[in-house]
């Protein structure tokens, strides 16, 4: 049995001390932990610059569909505008508004095709032509042009 006395230290407990650490393996961790920030980091930036160019991809397509939907807008009312315009009801008081009435052409305004004879060209068909006789001229038309 041992019977010395110990003496104990009451300002507090001793810890124990590990190997140190040498500053190689400090300089690789801080490498280490500097290449993972970095790496985090320009993943993060990746992503930033992608979710940028969606919003702006994003916002040009709706312009353009925008764009498309007016243009479509224009189209449709064009189209109402020659059907109007076109209808007999609208000739008739353009007619009127005009004072133009129908009479006889001009010999010289009537020209008539006919067609003589067709012509195989390479599986094409070609048409000749020909002015009618004088004749033909003098016989009364329609026209709604002006004296």
């Amino acid at each position: 049995m041992n019977i010395q006395s110990r003496t104990t230290n009451r300002r507090g407990a001793r810890r124990r001390q590990g190997a140190a650490i040498s500053w190689s393996t400090r300089m690789y961790i801080f490498l280490y932990l500097l290449l993972m920030s970095a790496l985090l980091f320009g993943i993060a930036n990746y992503r930033i610059g992608l979710n940028r160019q969606l919003t702006d991809l994003q916002r040009e397509t709706n312009r353009v569909k925008t764009e498309i939907y007016e243009l479509d807008r224009d189209i449709q009312a064009l189209k109402i505008s020659r059907e109007r315009l076109s209808s007999w009801d609208n000739i008739r008081t353009q007619i009127a508004r005009h004072d133009l009435k129908f009479r006889a052409p001009d010999p010289q305004q009537v020209r008539q095709l006919t067609v003589r004879r067709r012509v195989a060209v390479s599986d094409r068909v070609v048409t000749g032509y020909a002015e009618p006789s004088r004749a033909a001229e003098n016989a009364p038309r329609l026209s709604l042009n002006r004296p």
